[in-house]
């Protein structure tokens, strides 16, 4: 069976639990995207996946030109430290309490730099790499 293209791939559905803002940045899993305009919790909206974006950094941080990202879900901002989850102590024989896969996506990557950002900005300019 031969393989169609969809689309370009510069947008994907999302169909959001809560309503989402023009410009919100959303977490898929591992798949992160920009509300290009608002979508109502429960309707069919698109978040764009390809181009160069300009998001919230982490404060305090330069991040050269150049530099792979990953966006802090909890905070809300692009960082460019890897956040992993504590490892649960557990003993033998005992289930983890919080599946394996939500334990991977608390930092999605979100692309690489174009330009760096020094310290005192708090935006950075990032293109998507989904």
């Amino acid at each position: 069976m031969p393989v169609m293209v969809d689309s370009e791939g510069k947008y994907v559905a999302c169909t959001p639990v809560t309503d989402v803002a023009a410009g919100e940045v959303v977490a898929q899993g591992d798949l992160v995207g920009i509300a290009p305009l608002p979508i109502p919790a429960g309707r069919a909206g698109q978040l764009a996946v390809r181009g160069v974006v300009r998001v919230p950094k982490q404060p305090g941080i330069a991040i050269p030109v150049g530099t792979a990202v990953y966006w802090d879900v909890a905070n809300g901002y692009a960082t460019n430290q890897l956040i992993v989850a504590p490892p649960e102590e557990l003993e033998f024989g005992v289930e983890p309490t919080v599946p394996a896969a939500a334990l991977t996506n608390q930092s999605p990557v979100l692309g690489k730099t174009v330009e760096a950002a020094p310290k005192a900005a708090t935006l950075v300019r990032v293109r998507l790499s989904q």
